[in-house]
């Protein structure tokens, strides 16, 4: 067997690991799910686990990637059919909307890595708030083509209510939130644009 194919394999495995871990600590939580749980139906032995993972935490690192890269995707595409920045900044929040409505009852897995492991795990809660420094840049440069004035403050305040919103739309599973949360990101660009 060559190497290339060693590390398609590998990389396959590892993917797989992942894979079932981010669904598995989605529906369960991440202290709630154990490595059995995490490896059943795989076919994966927790030898195989732990050569690609040290330990449960480097793993949900890697998950809490994973979950950053899938939203991103989806967010690049639902963001696609919009036209100006200003519009592709409301528009989140009308992907979250659909979010809560739709696909994501178990709420945002960063978030939820971030509570479970406040102050008890640095790695995990860094891997989480890149996951939300990701979205900040997004609404920055958004805004910066939109030629807000004080781009930087009006992200932040548009980060600030997309981040409540997201919180909002967790604990009370209402999509409506987002869309309250929309209307005051709309007065900010209008006041900004002006």
């Amino acid at each position: 067997m060559d190497t290339n194919t060693n590390n398609s394999d590998n990389l396959d495995k590892r993917q797989a690991i992942i894979q079932k871990a981010y669904e598995v600590f989605y529906k369960e939580g991440f202290h709630a799910a154990g490595v059995d749980s995490l490896l059943d139906g795989t076919g994966i032995s927790k030898r195989t686990l732990y050569k690609y993972f040290a330990s449960k935490e480097e793993l949900i690192q890697a998950v809490i990637e994973h979950y950053s890269n899938l939203q991103f995707k989806a967010l690049e595409t639902y963001l696609a059919d919009h036209s100006s920045p200003a519009k592709k900044i409301l528009a989140l929040f009308d992907w979250l909307s659909e979010m809560v409505a739709t696909r994501n009852p178990n709420g945002c897995l960063a978030i939820n890595a971030k509570m479970e492991y406040a102050h008890k795990h640095d790695a995990i809660e860094g891997q989480s708030s890149l996951h939300f420094s990701a979205f900040y840049e997004l609404i920055y440069d958004l805004c910066k083509a939109a030629h807000c004035h004080d781009a930087k403050k009006v992200a932040k305040q548009i980060h600030i209510l997309f981040q409540g919103a997201v919180v909002g739309g967790q604990t009370e599973g209402n999509p409506e939130i987002a869309q309250l949360a929309k209307g005051v990101a709309k007065s900010l660009l209008e006041q900004a644009l002006h």
